[in-house]
């Protein structure tokens, strides 16, 4: 569940986008008809979804299939009509600046977009050979760990560079991660690996 800066709540259930606006009635959409095919038109079994806000409130819906590929679409009516983004990414997530740049982290890659997703700018992936879950705060810093993976990064310059806060590989194993209105950064972790 994630609420859009002009007060919408949306979630992701199964095959279904759900929202509700204060004042209104939940209205349902459903983004794709078997979850068995792995998202909008595309092979393999849904494994994961994701839902991701804009800075302007458009939602992102990430639907990640058994073969490691992830689909990403968007709205441009509050979850009414869905756009597929094109390309799929390997197992990848997203995050926004409070200034509107995209981020995209995968096995391939880190990048940036100004322009929504139209066009993008390539750097190093944040963890070689690892689709890194990420993070941007409202100062600019970028975060990325592995889900599960132990270990946690920080750019400060965009997605250029990644350094270490924390050694990957040890605990404590960050599972989420988001910023409070408070501007405080909180962490769901765990002291074994994998949740043991």
């Amino acid at each position: 569940v994630v609420v859009a800066p002009s007060g919408e709540i949306y979630t992701l259930c199964e095959r279904e986008f759900r929202s509700y606006t204060p004042g209104s009635s939940l209205s349902m959409e459903i983004l794709y008809d078997d979850p068995a095919q792995g998202g909008p038109g595309n092979p393999g079994s849904i494994t994961d979804m994701k839902l991701r806000i804009s800075p302007s409130g458009t939602p992102f819906a990430l639907f990640t299939s058994n073969q490691q590929s992830t689909y990403v679409c968007f709205s441009t009516d509050k979850g009414m009509h869905w756009i597929e983004q094109g390309g799929s990414y390997a197992g990848a997530d997203i995050a926004f600046s409070s200034s509107g740049t995209m981020y995209e982290s995968d096995y391939d890659g880190f990048r940036a977009s100004k322009d929504m997703g139209t066009t993008w700018t390539t750097m190093s992936p944040a963890y070689s050979n690892y689709s890194a879950q990420i993070c941007a705060s409202a100062n600019g810093d970028i975060f990325a760990y592995i889900k599960g993976g132990g270990g946690l990064r920080v750019s400060r310059n965009g997605g250029s560079t990644f350094t270490d806060l924390s050694a990957f590989n040890r605990a404590p194993y960050y599972y989420d991660l988001k910023q409070g209105d408070d501007g405080a950064m909180y962490a769901l972790t765990s002291q074994s690996a994998m949740g043991a």
